[in-house]
């Protein structure tokens, strides 16, 4: 069976959070309030896609071929969303669904309407609600794990992601938080790298260096040492020993921005939310999907994963050319 490709598709850049870091630059919400669109036809800004042209995108995937993350912001804050959601999990079959959330929203009308839809739930949590982390909002770290608490009650496959800065790469920080995790019932917890795109680009004043990275994850095994929780690096995240990586731009994953730009990165914004030119191959539904994954500049990322440890977004972060 050919491996499906996952398209990472940020349907929204609304979000309740404000965020110093977010990597696509959400547009605070505030007040915790969802949003409604006028109509199928009128998205609910200006800069983002329709519901009625989202659904252009789903019909131009494959059924056989594809595998969606839906993620923003914050993609319950749009109600609409959630029908999008479902709309694309008869089409894919729920196993490949995934959500990326902080946790708002979660609402038992929200989670009964999903429930059978998705495969897996993902929030960000660097930090027990206890501690003060300056690089989230206040509240932020107590939202997303009472959101944990219902989406496990409610039966999902919940998994954490903790982005490692500076501040949390503590061991007591990272034995506290396993074991509020294992309380609240997390399946799988993801380390990721620091990466200084979004709001936090060029923002490196507290970005730990892969020496300290490969030293804090020997940490990590210690302290999740036989833990009931599946532990899951970051394929960038830098481990010791250290080991190879490919990129896996186009071969394994594209990104879809907001407004419909398809990116072969996608974790490549801006400062202002936008993915990086060099990243940019085409904005659906204008363009086909699939003419867009078959055009010489796909074909161009795809040759860099073929270079063992070559990363072309660190090039650009630095402002040099792939």
């Amino acid at each position: 069976m050919t491996k499906r490709k996952n398209v990472v598709w940020n349907l929204t850049k609304l979000c309740p959070f404000g965020c110093t870091f977010c990597c696509v630059s959400a547009t605070y919400v505030k007040g915790f309030k969802q949003v409604f669109s006028v109509n199928d036809d009128t998205p609910v800004i200006e800069s983002e896609l329709s519901f009625n042209k989202q659904l252009q995108v789903i019909d131009q995937l494959d059924a056989e071929k594809f595998r969606i993350d839906f993620s923003g912001g914050d993609v319950l804050i749009n109600p609409r969303n959630i029908d999008l959601i479902i709309l694309a999990s008869e089409k894919f079959g729920a196993e490949n669904i995934g959500l990326s959330i902080p946790g708002t929203f979660t609402t038992p009308n929200n989670l009964s309407k999903l429930t059978g839809r998705i495969n897996d739930v993902e929030i960000t949590m660097d930090t027990t609600p206890d501690i003060n982390y300056s690089y989230r909002p206040l509240n932020y770290a107590e939202h997303a794990s009472d959101a944990i608490a219902r989406l496990v009650d409610a039966g999902f496959f919940v998994g954490v992601q903790t982005v490692l800065r500076r501040e949390n790469m503590f061991k007591e920080t990272i034995k506290r938080l396993h074991k509020h995790l294992l309380l609240l019932g997390v399946k799988k917890w993801s380390f990721l790298k620091f990466a200084p795109v979004g709001r936090g680009y060029s923002k490196c004043e507290n970005h730990p260096s892969d020496e300290e990275y490969r030293k804090f994850s020997d940490v990590i095994k210690h302290v999740t040492l036989n833990s009931m929780i599946e532990v899951h690096y970051q394929y960038l995240m830098p481990l010791s020993p250290a080991r190879d990586f490919y990129c896996r731009a186009i071969k394994d994953s594209i990104g879809i921005a907001p407004d419909g730009t398809v990116s072969s990165c996608f974790w490549a914004f801006n400062q202002n939310g936008k993915p990086f030119d060099d990243v940019v191959l085409g904005k659906v539904p204008e363009d086909n999907i699939l003419d867009i994954l078959k055009s010489e500049k796909a074909r161009e990322w795809l040759s860099y994963g073929k270079t063992k440890n070559y990363c072309p977004l660190k090039k650009i972060l630095r402002g040099g050319v792939i």
